[in-house]
């Protein structure tokens, strides 16, 4: 995991848009929202280090205990890894504001997940 003082910096600096609608992300499986930093200015370090805490935040939307991942155990602990460091280091990240969904967003995120061609 390598992620800058800087970017920790830019991530803690997002504000939060309690508005804002989210998409699916497909490549990670996914909602994201657009305030959570993927058109921040991040290295390839960065944007795969806030790609893995919007990946662990899926499983976490999708309620999936540790075992229905589809990972191997010693990739759960390097999404446990990158989770925790978020919540210590990057507190004001907006994406630690959505860890419940609405009732829509949980329909609009199955309905990607069903039928992800549908959406593309």
């Amino acid at each position: 995991m390598t992620i800058t003082e800087k970017e920790i910096d830019i991530l803690n600096g997002l504000l939060y848009d309690e508005n804002a609608k989210p998409s699916f992300g497909f490549y990670k499986n996914c909602l994201v929202w657009p305030d959570e930093g993927e058109h921040a200015p991040l290295s390839r370090e960065g944007q795969e280090f806030l790609a893995d805490l919007l990946i662990t935040r899926g499983f976490i939307h999708q309620q999936l205990p540790y075992e229905e991942w589809g990972v191997t155990p010693q990739s759960w602990k390097y999404f446990t890894k990158i989770w925790e460091f978020g919540l210590k280091n990057i507190p004001n990240w907006p994406g630690f504001k959505r860890l419940g969904l609405f009732e829509a967003d949980k329909k609009y995120m199955k309905e990607c997940l069903d039928d992800p061609e549908s959406f593309l």
